[in-house]
């Protein structure tokens, strides 16, 4: 079986990176995993209010 590819962005919020990390480490436990890491820069992103 191919390892899962997944390409992961970080957009420097401490909650976010952390959830994602942790997330990446569960699939990690239980597939093999490739993991890219790209930080994202947010200033010129909306973000959409519920």
């Amino acid at each position: 079986m191919r390892p899962l590819s997944i390409v992961a962005y970080f957009d420097g919020r401490p909650g976010h990176e952390k959830q994602t990390r942790s997330i990446l480490q569960s699939l990690a436990g239980i597939t093999e995993t490739n993991v890219i890491c790209k930080k994202v820069s947010t200033s010129h992103l909306t973000y959409i209010k519920n």
